[in-house]
């Protein structure tokens, strides 16, 4: 039976046991919509997921500061993803372990509007078109047995179709709007695969026996960045488009994951577990000038940059 990637299990469908560390994320009270003034190069959205199972939505600067909640949001949220305009963040809620849908709200927290009601299907992994009228997103079904598959829909949820008839996941719009990358998941593997819009064509880019996850493009479309455990623990590579060029961001021993170019291309946000929980950290394109972003009571995932950032 084909499953989720180890760190959503982990993360989304069970508790967790002894955490207990400093945050410098807000859990209580109303959100602070002060807007964020873009230090250290612009704004990142992430999603944290507490001990008692509960989650939220963080934005913060992206040297770290100015951690604040955007909303009460009902439920469970995770997995934010900016619009190109910077004004509406959609996200996927975490309805029960059969149900996952996707919302959206305005950037400051109001106006959340419901875009998927499947009962019976596990709707997530956003990627806006570079016009903010698409989304894609990934429907998974956990029976008969586990299966995802990759569709769009308008912004506002009309017109949900499926893209072709390929089994995969964690789809990403090119930056011109023209090709997807996803991955397809297997047991105990996965490759990077790029394909056109319409599913009319599609190239496998990188072969290796390990998985290779969570694809990418860079802003000005040459390069994707992804996370491969082809050295045993998930690090984040990057490669041309074509996937030559292969470079390897981080070499450490823990797990690093989910990797987001800025708006400018010069730095990579992206998950990490070397400090026994997930935290969101940043570096530089080439790998060099990593730094701890945030400080939570539980796991910081997710994170996305706000289109505009410098």
């Amino acid at each position: 039976m084909k499953i989720i990637c180890s760190k959503l299990l982990t993360i989304v469908l069970t508790p967790f046991i002894g955490l207990s560390i400093s945050e410098n994320a807000s859990t209580g009270g109303s959100p602070d919509q002060t807007p964020l003034d873009g230090r250290g190069g612009g704004v990142i959205a992430y999603s944290v997921t507490y001990p008692d199972n509960t989650n939220k939505i963080f934005l913060m600067n992206a040297d770290g500061s100015g951690n604040k909640q955007i909303a009460d949001l009902a439920g469970r949220p995770l997995g934010p993803s900016w619009s190109p305009d910077a004004t509406r963040i959609a996200y996927y809620n975490h309805c029960s372990e059969k149900k996952w849908s996707l919302f959206i709200i305005n950037a400051d927290g109001s106006n959340p509007q419901q875009l998927t009601n499947d009962p019976d299907a596990l709707d997530w992994c956003l990627s806006w078109s570079a016009d903010g009228g698409q989304i894609l997103f990934t429907r998974s079904r956990m029976t008969p047995v586990w299966s995802s598959e990759i569709w769009t829909m308008q912004a506002d949820g009309s017109n949900a179709r499926r893209i072709g008839n390929m089994d995969g996941q964690g789809a990403d719009w090119s930056p011109a709007g023209s090709r997807i990358a996803y991955f397809d998941y297997v047991d105990g593997g996965g490759d990077i695969w790029v394909m056109d819009k319409d599913a009319s064509r599609g190239v496998k880019i990188t072969d290796h026996g390990a998985e290779d996850w969570w694809p990418n493009w860079s802003p000005d479309g040459s390069r994707i960045v992804f996370q491969s455990k082809r050295e045993g623990n998930f690090d984040i590579y990057s490669m041309k488009t074509d996937g030559s060029g292969l470079i390897r961001l981080t070499n450490n021993l823990a797990d690093d994951e989910e990797p987001k170019w800025s708006p400018d291309g010069c730095r990579i946000a992206f998950s990490s577990l070397r400090d026994g929980h997930y935290e969101i950290y940043v570096m530089n394109a080439d790998g060099s000038g990593q730094k701890r972003l945030t400080s939570v009571d539980g796991q910081a995932i997710n994170p996305d940059w706000k289109p505009g950032s410098r």
